[in-house]
Protein backbone atom coordinates (compact mmCIF):
# COMPACT_ATOMS: atom_id res chain seq x y z
CA UNK A 1 0.00 0.00 0.00
CA UNK A 2 1.87 3.25 -1.22
CA UNK A 3 2.51 5.97 1.71
CA UNK A 4 2.64 9.72 1.65
CA UNK A 5 6.40 10.74 0.66
CA UNK A 6 8.15 13.06 2.64
CA UNK A 7 7.33 16.75 2.17
CA UNK A 8 9.23 18.78 -1.10
CA UNK A 9 10.99 21.99 -0.62
CA UNK A 10 7.45 23.58 -0.49
CA UNK A 11 5.89 21.36 2.09
CA UNK A 12 3.94 19.17 -0.33
CA UNK A 13 3.85 15.47 0.35
CA UNK A 14 2.37 12.80 -2.70
CA UNK A 15 0.48 9.59 -2.75
CA UNK A 16 1.52 7.94 -6.05
CA UNK A 17 -1.87 5.71 -7.14
CA UNK A 18 -1.77 3.56 -9.73
CA UNK A 19 1.71 4.59 -11.27
CA UNK A 20 2.28 2.85 -14.34
CA UNK A 21 5.59 2.79 -16.18
CA UNK A 22 6.32 5.37 -17.61
CA UNK A 23 6.88 5.03 -21.36
CA UNK A 24 2.75 4.07 -20.68
CA UNK A 25 2.18 7.69 -19.56
CA UNK A 26 -0.38 5.99 -17.08
CA UNK A 27 -0.32 6.84 -13.55
CA UNK A 28 -2.04 9.14 -10.99
CA UNK A 29 -1.00 10.97 -7.86
CA UNK A 30 -2.48 12.88 -4.71
CA UNK A 31 -0.77 15.93 -3.56
CA UNK A 32 -1.35 18.24 -0.47
CA UNK A 33 0.44 20.04 1.62
CA UNK A 34 1.64 19.05 4.80
CA UNK A 35 -0.23 21.88 6.80
CA UNK A 36 -3.06 20.93 9.69
CA UNK A 37 -4.24 24.48 9.66
CA UNK A 38 -4.71 26.29 6.21
CA UNK A 39 -2.91 29.13 5.97
CA UNK A 40 -4.25 32.46 5.45
CA UNK A 41 -4.93 34.00 1.64
CA UNK A 42 -5.77 37.42 3.37
CA UNK A 43 -2.82 38.62 1.20
CA UNK A 44 -4.17 38.12 -1.91
CA UNK A 45 -5.75 40.63 -4.34
CA UNK A 46 -9.57 41.27 -4.85
CA UNK A 47 -9.39 39.96 -8.44
CA UNK A 48 -7.39 36.74 -6.51
CA UNK A 49 -10.20 36.55 -4.42
CA UNK A 50 -12.40 37.00 -7.05
CA UNK A 51 -11.30 33.80 -9.28
CA UNK A 52 -11.52 31.82 -6.45
CA UNK A 53 -14.76 32.81 -5.12
CA UNK A 54 -16.05 31.62 -8.52
CA UNK A 55 -14.48 28.13 -7.92
CA UNK A 56 -16.15 27.54 -4.77
CA UNK A 57 -19.73 28.24 -5.00
CA UNK A 58 -21.63 25.07 -5.18
CA UNK A 59 -21.96 22.15 -2.52
CA UNK A 60 -19.87 19.91 -3.65
CA UNK A 61 -15.80 20.09 -2.59
CA UNK A 62 -14.40 18.09 -5.36
CA UNK A 63 -14.33 19.60 -8.08
CA UNK A 64 -12.94 19.41 -11.77
CA UNK A 65 -9.59 21.35 -13.22
CA UNK A 66 -10.71 21.79 -16.61
CA UNK A 67 -14.41 23.19 -15.26
CA UNK A 68 -12.66 25.10 -12.79
CA UNK A 69 -10.88 26.96 -15.66
CA UNK A 70 -13.58 27.30 -17.83
CA UNK A 71 -15.02 29.10 -14.92
CA UNK A 72 -12.17 31.60 -15.27
CA UNK A 73 -11.94 31.98 -18.49
CA UNK A 74 -9.13 30.39 -20.36
CA UNK A 75 -7.16 33.82 -20.77
CA UNK A 76 -6.40 33.19 -17.14
CA UNK A 77 -4.99 30.04 -17.53
CA UNK A 78 -1.49 31.32 -15.42
CA UNK A 79 -3.44 33.25 -13.21
CA UNK A 80 -5.34 30.28 -12.21
CA UNK A 81 -2.62 27.97 -12.47
CA UNK A 82 -0.43 30.44 -10.22
CA UNK A 83 -3.46 30.11 -7.66
CA UNK A 84 -3.67 26.59 -7.68
CA UNK A 85 -0.64 25.82 -6.58
CA UNK A 86 -0.88 28.86 -4.30
CA UNK A 87 -3.89 27.21 -2.64
CA UNK A 88 -1.94 23.89 -2.60
CA UNK A 89 1.01 24.84 -0.56
CA UNK A 90 -1.40 27.23 1.83
CA UNK A 91 -3.34 23.54 2.61
CA UNK A 92 -6.56 24.70 1.17
CA UNK A 93 -6.60 21.95 -1.21
CA UNK A 94 -5.42 18.12 -2.90
CA UNK A 95 -5.11 18.15 -6.36
CA UNK A 96 -5.59 14.75 -7.77
CA UNK A 97 -2.76 14.86 -10.84
CA UNK A 98 -2.73 12.65 -14.07
CA UNK A 99 0.48 12.06 -16.22
CA UNK A 100 0.24 12.99 -19.75
CA UNK A 101 2.91 13.52 -22.23
CA UNK A 102 3.87 17.07 -20.68
CA UNK A 103 4.18 15.33 -17.38
CA UNK A 104 1.63 15.80 -14.30
CA UNK A 105 -1.47 17.72 -15.04
CA UNK A 106 -4.25 18.49 -12.06
CA UNK A 107 -7.36 16.51 -13.16
CA UNK A 108 -9.19 16.94 -9.76
CA UNK A 109 -9.28 19.65 -7.07
CA UNK A 110 -10.84 18.92 -3.45
CA UNK A 111 -11.04 21.69 -1.22
CA UNK A 112 -10.25 20.56 2.25
CA UNK A 113 -11.79 23.07 4.47
CA UNK A 114 -14.56 24.02 1.52
CA UNK A 115 -16.86 25.90 3.98
CA UNK A 116 -13.99 28.02 6.09
CA UNK A 117 -12.11 28.83 2.78
CA UNK A 118 -15.89 29.92 1.72
CA UNK A 119 -16.04 32.47 4.88
CA UNK A 120 -12.38 33.34 4.69
CA UNK A 121 -13.57 34.69 0.91
CA UNK A 122 -16.52 36.55 2.23
CA UNK A 123 -19.25 34.15 1.17
CA UNK A 124 -21.63 32.42 3.85
CA UNK A 125 -19.76 29.49 6.24
CA UNK A 126 -23.24 26.93 5.33
CA UNK A 127 -22.28 24.86 8.44
CA UNK A 128 -22.54 27.57 11.02
CA UNK A 129 -25.50 29.11 8.76
CA UNK A 130 -26.85 25.41 9.09
CA UNK A 131 -26.38 25.31 12.97
CA UNK A 132 -27.72 29.17 13.76
CA UNK A 133 -30.49 28.53 11.80
CA UNK A 134 -31.40 25.38 13.68
CA UNK A 135 -30.90 26.87 17.19
CA UNK A 136 -32.57 30.31 16.21
CA UNK A 137 -35.35 31.02 19.39
CA UNK A 138 -38.86 31.31 18.06
CA UNK A 139 -40.67 32.45 21.17
CA UNK A 140 -41.84 35.86 20.02
CA UNK A 141 -44.73 37.19 22.05
CA UNK A 142 -46.90 38.10 19.31
CA UNK A 143 -48.96 35.80 18.32
CA UNK A 144 -48.81 36.67 14.38
CA UNK A 145 -45.27 35.80 14.30
CA UNK A 146 -45.52 32.93 16.27
CA UNK A 147 -47.66 31.45 13.84
CA UNK A 148 -45.23 32.74 10.81
CA UNK A 149 -42.52 31.41 12.14
CA UNK A 150 -43.71 27.97 11.92
CA UNK A 151 -42.96 28.65 8.25
CA UNK A 152 -39.26 29.22 8.93
CA UNK A 153 -38.52 25.72 9.32
CA UNK A 154 -39.11 25.19 5.13
CA UNK A 155 -36.72 27.87 4.37
CA UNK A 156 -32.60 27.09 3.18
CA UNK A 157 -30.65 28.03 6.19
CA UNK A 158 -29.36 31.68 5.41
CA UNK A 159 -32.91 32.55 3.96
CA UNK A 160 -34.08 31.28 7.40
CA UNK A 161 -31.53 33.17 9.29
CA UNK A 162 -32.56 36.49 7.33
CA UNK A 163 -36.25 35.88 7.61
CA UNK A 164 -36.29 35.25 11.44
CA UNK A 165 -34.19 38.55 11.88
CA UNK A 166 -37.12 40.48 10.15
CA UNK A 167 -39.37 38.90 12.29
CA UNK A 168 -37.33 40.05 14.98
CA UNK A 169 -37.27 43.55 13.90
CA UNK A 170 -41.15 43.16 13.63
CA UNK A 171 -41.51 42.79 16.84
CA UNK A 172 -38.91 45.42 18.33
CA UNK A 173 -40.39 47.87 15.97
CA UNK A 174 -44.36 47.29 17.83
CA UNK A 175 -43.57 47.15 21.02
CA UNK A 176 -41.39 50.24 21.02
CA UNK A 177 -44.72 51.44 18.94
CA UNK A 178 -43.02 52.94 16.10
CA UNK A 179 -45.15 53.79 12.57
CA UNK A 180 -43.50 54.91 9.83
CA UNK A 181 -42.94 53.75 5.94
CA UNK A 182 -41.27 50.24 4.66
CA UNK A 183 -38.15 52.49 4.24
CA UNK A 184 -38.40 53.45 7.89
CA UNK A 185 -38.76 50.02 8.92
CA UNK A 186 -35.50 48.35 7.07
CA UNK A 187 -33.51 51.20 8.66
CA UNK A 188 -35.09 50.04 12.12
CA UNK A 189 -34.50 46.47 11.69
CA UNK A 190 -30.95 46.37 9.05
CA UNK A 191 -29.88 49.94 9.01
CA UNK A 192 -30.09 50.76 5.50
CA UNK A 193 -33.12 51.90 4.14
CA UNK A 194 -33.54 50.22 1.19
CA UNK A 195 -31.75 46.78 3.06
CA UNK A 196 -34.99 44.52 2.43
CA UNK A 197 -35.43 43.14 -1.21
CA UNK A 198 -38.59 43.18 -2.97
CA UNK A 199 -38.57 39.62 -2.50
CA UNK A 200 -38.47 39.93 1.37
CA UNK A 201 -41.07 42.24 1.39
CA UNK A 202 -43.52 40.32 -0.82
CA UNK A 203 -43.12 37.24 1.51
CA UNK A 204 -43.53 39.25 4.54
CA UNK A 205 -47.14 40.52 3.49
CA UNK A 206 -47.82 36.75 2.93
CA UNK A 207 -46.96 36.02 6.44
CA UNK A 208 -48.34 39.04 8.40
CA UNK A 209 -50.17 42.31 8.00
CA UNK A 210 -47.91 45.11 7.53
CA UNK A 211 -50.17 47.42 8.39
CA UNK A 212 -51.60 46.17 11.97
CA UNK A 213 -47.64 46.50 12.27
CA UNK A 214 -47.41 50.62 11.51
CA UNK A 215 -45.68 50.11 7.78
CA UNK A 216 -47.37 51.60 5.43
CA UNK A 217 -46.30 51.22 1.72
CA UNK A 218 -47.32 54.34 0.60
CA UNK A 219 -45.67 58.04 1.96
CA UNK A 220 -47.84 58.57 5.35
CA UNK A 221 -49.19 61.89 6.27
CA UNK A 222 -48.92 63.99 9.95
CA UNK A 223 -51.85 64.49 11.25
CA UNK A 224 -52.81 68.02 12.07
CA UNK A 225 -54.62 70.85 12.77
CA UNK A 226 -53.20 74.20 11.75
CA UNK A 227 -54.68 77.22 13.10
CA UNK A 228 -54.03 79.52 10.68
CA UNK A 229 -51.73 79.68 7.56
CA UNK A 230 -48.38 78.37 5.58
CA UNK A 231 -47.12 79.98 2.86
CA UNK A 232 -45.20 78.25 0.13
CA UNK A 233 -43.52 79.49 -3.08
CA UNK A 234 -46.69 79.34 -5.19
CA UNK A 235 -48.82 80.89 -2.76
CA UNK A 236 -50.69 80.93 0.61
CA UNK A 237 -53.05 77.69 2.00
CA UNK A 238 -55.65 79.21 5.07
CA UNK A 239 -55.95 76.33 7.16
CA UNK A 240 -58.98 77.72 8.77
CA UNK A 241 -61.36 77.05 6.18
CA UNK A 242 -60.86 73.38 6.34
CA UNK A 243 -62.75 72.39 9.38
CA UNK A 244 -60.86 69.83 12.01
CA UNK A 245 -57.79 68.47 11.17
CA UNK A 246 -55.76 67.91 8.02
CA UNK A 247 -53.15 65.11 6.70
CA UNK A 248 -50.09 66.26 5.14
CA UNK A 249 -46.63 64.24 3.99
CA UNK A 250 -43.64 65.84 5.09
CA UNK A 251 -42.65 67.02 1.34
CA UNK A 252 -45.83 69.05 1.66
CA UNK A 253 -45.14 70.70 5.11
CA UNK A 254 -41.21 71.07 4.42
CA UNK A 255 -42.01 73.34 1.18
CA UNK A 256 -43.84 76.27 4.01
CA UNK A 257 -41.59 78.99 3.67
CA UNK A 258 -43.79 81.41 6.31
CA UNK A 259 -46.85 80.61 8.85
CA UNK A 260 -49.40 83.32 9.12
CA UNK A 261 -52.12 83.74 11.39
CA UNK A 262 -52.02 83.45 14.98
CA UNK A 263 -50.98 80.18 17.06
CA UNK A 264 -51.00 79.91 21.15
CA UNK A 265 -49.93 76.44 21.15
CA UNK A 266 -48.89 73.67 20.01
CA UNK A 267 -50.54 70.65 21.37
CA UNK A 268 -49.08 66.92 20.40
CA UNK A 269 -51.40 64.31 21.13
CA UNK A 270 -50.12 60.34 21.33
CA UNK A 271 -53.80 58.57 21.76
CA UNK A 272 -55.39 58.78 18.13
CA UNK A 273 -59.00 58.90 19.40
CA UNK A 274 -57.78 61.25 21.99
CA UNK A 275 -55.86 63.52 18.99
CA UNK A 276 -59.36 63.80 17.32
CA UNK A 277 -61.22 64.46 21.08
CA UNK A 278 -58.41 67.59 21.58
CA UNK A 279 -59.18 68.41 18.16
CA UNK A 280 -63.14 68.90 18.45
CA UNK A 281 -62.09 70.91 21.79
CA UNK A 282 -59.82 73.14 20.93
CA UNK A 283 -59.75 76.99 21.03
CA UNK A 284 -59.38 78.85 17.40
CA UNK A 285 -55.68 79.49 17.83
CA UNK A 286 -54.64 75.78 19.19
CA UNK A 287 -52.67 73.70 17.04
CA UNK A 288 -52.87 69.85 17.46
CA UNK A 289 -50.70 67.18 15.62
CA UNK A 290 -50.66 63.49 16.15
CA UNK A 291 -47.45 61.22 17.01
CA UNK A 292 -47.66 58.25 15.74
CA UNK A 293 -46.13 56.23 18.97
CA UNK A 294 -42.34 56.34 18.86
CA UNK A 295 -42.09 59.33 16.36
CA UNK A 296 -40.69 58.17 12.88
CA UNK A 297 -37.88 59.87 11.15
CA UNK A 298 -40.74 61.37 8.49
CA UNK A 299 -42.89 63.03 11.20
CA UNK A 300 -39.79 64.99 13.40
CA UNK A 301 -38.02 66.11 10.18
CA UNK A 302 -41.81 67.65 9.57
CA UNK A 303 -42.47 69.03 12.61
CA UNK A 304 -38.82 70.30 13.16
CA UNK A 305 -39.73 72.42 9.75
CA UNK A 306 -42.77 73.43 11.33
CA UNK A 307 -41.63 74.63 14.52
CA UNK A 308 -38.91 76.98 12.64
CA UNK A 309 -41.90 78.41 10.71
CA UNK A 310 -43.84 79.21 14.18
CA UNK A 311 -41.94 79.02 16.96
CA UNK A 312 -44.96 77.98 19.39
CA UNK A 313 -44.61 76.14 22.51
CA UNK A 314 -45.74 72.85 22.43
CA UNK A 315 -47.96 70.82 25.21
CA UNK A 316 -47.15 67.06 24.86
CA UNK A 317 -49.46 64.18 26.05
CA UNK A 318 -48.76 61.37 26.10
CA UNK A 319 -50.45 57.62 27.64
CA UNK A 320 -48.72 57.97 31.26
CA UNK A 321 -46.44 54.47 30.94
CA UNK A 322 -42.91 53.91 30.43
CA UNK A 323 -43.65 53.91 26.62
CA UNK A 324 -45.74 57.27 27.00
CA UNK A 325 -42.76 58.92 28.95
CA UNK A 326 -40.15 57.98 26.47
CA UNK A 327 -42.36 59.31 23.60
CA UNK A 328 -42.70 62.75 25.37
CA UNK A 329 -39.69 62.94 26.21
CA UNK A 330 -38.44 62.07 22.67
CA UNK A 331 -40.79 64.59 21.12
CA UNK A 332 -39.89 67.43 23.49
CA UNK A 333 -36.54 67.52 22.14
CA UNK A 334 -37.30 68.92 19.06
CA UNK A 335 -38.93 72.25 20.56
CA UNK A 336 -35.90 71.84 23.24
CA UNK A 337 -33.49 71.94 19.99
CA UNK A 338 -34.92 74.70 18.85
CA UNK A 339 -34.85 76.56 22.63
CA UNK A 340 -38.88 76.88 22.26
CA UNK A 341 -40.59 76.21 25.66
CA UNK A 342 -42.34 72.93 25.97
CA UNK A 343 -44.39 70.93 28.78
CA UNK A 344 -45.71 67.65 29.49
CA UNK A 345 -49.61 67.87 29.53
CA UNK A 346 -52.05 65.63 31.46
CA UNK A 347 -48.71 63.67 32.33
CA UNK A 348 -49.36 63.87 36.47
CA UNK A 349 -50.73 61.45 38.38
CA UNK A 350 -53.67 64.17 39.69
CA UNK A 351 -54.78 64.22 35.97
CA UNK A 352 -55.89 60.47 35.56
CA UNK A 353 -55.75 59.16 38.97
CA UNK A 354 -59.63 57.44 39.41
CA UNK A 355 -60.05 58.29 35.90
CA UNK A 356 -59.69 54.71 34.09
CA UNK A 357 -58.81 51.68 34.58
CA UNK A 358 -55.30 51.31 35.51
CA UNK A 359 -53.15 48.11 34.18
CA UNK A 360 -50.27 46.19 35.41
CA UNK A 361 -47.13 47.12 33.86
CA UNK A 362 -45.01 44.36 31.79
CA UNK A 363 -41.98 43.18 31.90
CA UNK A 364 -41.16 45.17 28.87
CA UNK A 365 -42.62 48.34 30.34
CA UNK A 366 -40.09 47.76 33.69
CA UNK A 367 -37.10 47.86 30.69
CA UNK A 368 -38.66 50.97 29.24
CA UNK A 369 -38.99 52.73 32.29
CA UNK A 370 -35.21 51.96 33.43
CA UNK A 371 -34.28 53.41 29.37
CA UNK A 372 -35.97 56.14 30.99
CA UNK A 373 -34.79 56.52 33.68
CA UNK A 374 -31.19 56.29 32.46
CA UNK A 375 -31.72 59.14 30.20
CA UNK A 376 -30.34 62.93 31.01
CA UNK A 377 -32.10 66.03 30.69
CA UNK A 378 -35.60 64.61 31.46
CA UNK A 379 -38.76 67.01 32.25
CA UNK A 380 -38.85 67.64 36.22
CA UNK A 381 -42.87 66.90 35.58
CA UNK A 382 -41.69 63.36 33.23
CA UNK A 383 -39.19 62.39 36.23
CA UNK A 384 -42.20 62.72 39.07
CA UNK A 385 -44.36 60.56 36.69
CA UNK A 386 -41.57 57.91 35.97
CA UNK A 387 -41.53 58.02 40.20
CA UNK A 388 -45.39 57.42 40.38
CA UNK A 389 -44.98 54.90 37.77
CA UNK A 390 -42.08 52.88 39.95
CA UNK A 391 -43.92 52.57 42.86
CA UNK A 392 -47.72 51.85 41.48
CA UNK A 393 -46.17 49.20 38.93
CA UNK A 394 -49.12 50.36 37.17
CA UNK A 395 -50.23 52.15 33.62
CA UNK A 396 -52.71 53.85 32.36
CA UNK A 397 -54.18 55.01 28.31
CA UNK A 398 -54.77 59.03 28.00
CA UNK A 399 -57.75 58.21 25.75
CA UNK A 400 -59.77 57.18 29.06
CA UNK A 401 -59.24 60.96 30.48
CA UNK A 402 -57.77 63.19 27.61
CA UNK A 403 -59.89 65.02 25.27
Amino acid sequence: MSEWSPPDDNGIKTLNLDVGAKRTMRGKRRRRSVLEVPASIAVLSEDQKGLIRSWIKGAAARKKWNNLLKTSGFSCLLLAEELLQMLLESGWVEVEEHRAARGWEPMWVEFLAYEDLREHLGLSNRDKEKSQAENLQADFEIDALKIAAANLDSLPAATKIKRHELFCGLESWLQEGRQGTRRDFSLFARGKTKDISSAEWLWLESQVDLASFGIAAHTPTVRIKIPGGLVFPEGQIDFRLLPGAVALTEKQIRRGVESVGEISCWKVVENLTSFEHVVASSGETEGVIWVPGFAPSWWIKSIKHLLSLTNIPGKIACDPDPAGLLIASLVGEIWKGLNVNWNPWFMDPSDFEGKGPMIPMTEHDIGLLHTFNQRKGNHPSLVELAQWLGHKKMKLEQESFVN
